[in-house]
């Protein structure tokens, strides 16, 4: 069950569509990104209103897409102009901008590229493997402790209580009321 679900996310986040709409995410992340002072967040604040048109599940690809790309696009100032935009370019600034007085400012582009990507993919690797398991532990702690006013209280319910069998027979009364 649970490989199917994976298999059936992956066939959604693969479609053409979604890819098509992601490396258009990517390539506006990087290019906000590269501008000192500006990165994801401000990308994505600027580029939602764009979504509202647009099918949810393209719609999230592409937001995905710009997140992935500001982040690494933020690395661009801070090694060549040693003036990191966003906190995430704060370390690669150090290093990067040495290399690039060295005269290797590809090769120190090259390893920040690596790096985003290698940790984003461990990261949503991660994040697949244990979001399930992050929810049922806050709808536990969330009964626990008595919350049962808040939006979704009743889904937390059924997700933290163990799976019962519903009778199939029903148990209504058939009988012809007099």
């Amino acid at each position: 069950m649970i490989v199917e679900q994976l298999m059936q996310g992956f066939e959604l986040a693969l479609h053409p569509a979604n890819l098509l709409f992601m490396t258009v995410g990517v390539t506006l992340g990087i290019v906000v990104g590269i501008l000192p002072g500006l990165g994801s967040v401000t990308a994505l604040s600027i580029l939602i209103p764009v979504t509202f048109y647009m099918p949810p599940m393209i719609a999230i690809a592409f937001l995905v897409g710009v997140t992935k790309g500001g982040t690494s696009g933020g690395a661009v100032p801070a090694i060549l102009l040693n003036a990191p935009g966003t906190p995430e370019a704060a370390a690669t600034a150090l290093d990067g901008h040495q290399l690039t007085r060295q005269g290797k400012p590809f090769k120190a582009m090259k390893a920040a590229l690596y790096a985003s990507v290698c940790g984003d993919t461990f990261s949503d690797i991660v994040l697949i493997l244990v979001a399930a398991w992050f929810i049922g532990k806050a709808a536990k702690w969330a009964l626990a402790k008595g919350v049962d006013r808040i939006p979704g209280a009743a889904k937390a319910r059924r997700l933290a209580s163990p799976r019962r069998r519903r009778p199939s027979v029903s148990t209504r009364s058939t009988a012809p009321s007099a």
